[in-house]
């Protein structure tokens, strides 16, 4: 969970060059080891990072200010749906600050969790859902003074599980 919310914090925070003008180009980012695919307004670094008890991949890319995310935790082998709702509540407290909105989402075959947290200087939207014994988390966020507005949409509906 921490190395989530810093891996989170460092890609928002090292976001400052912004390039008004530029139109985004999606591109279509597939893990073959994930199973899934998702488009992204630029091209996205993939960052491995296993840990102790868990394994978490984090794909990233910022454009215009704004830090595009997802992040695949492996849920641990007894795990149940409750544990979905615990990663929820730990990124909430995790980040502190406030929630601006919790809401249950479905699209298709996948429901979950969509909020948004705003927290000092920080605003993300959040999407987590779990696919099998993974726990999916795609966010977008950006510094406050960035006046570009978080548009998540277009990001959340361009992921497709390749299962």
């Amino acid at each position: 969970m921490r190395l989530f919310i810093f891996s989170f914090l460092v890609a928002v925070v090292g976001t400052i060059a912004v390039n008004a003008q530029a139109q985004p180009e999606w591109q279509t980012f597939t893990s073959a080891g994930d199973k899934f695919t998702a488009s992204f307004p630029c091209k996205p670094e993939v960052e491995a990072e296993p840990g102790d008890k868990d394994n978490a991949v984090f794909i990233s890319c910022a454009f215009e200010g704004l830090v595009y995310q997802i992040s695949v935790l492996d849920m641990p082998p007894k795990a149940n749906a409750s544990i979905l709702r615990s990663f929820i509540t730990g990124v909430e407290k995790g980040f502190g600050g406030k929630i601006l909105y919790k809401k249950d989402f479905s699209a298709g075959t996948i429901s979950g969790t969509d909020f948004a947290i705003e927290s000092g200087t920080l605003v993300g939207e959040f999407r987590a859902f779990a696919i099998g014994r993974r726990i999916f988390t795609l966010n977008v966020a950006k510094q406050k003074a960035v006046t570009k507005k978080l548009e998540p949409e277009t990001f959340y509906s361009s992921f497709k599980s390749t299962k």
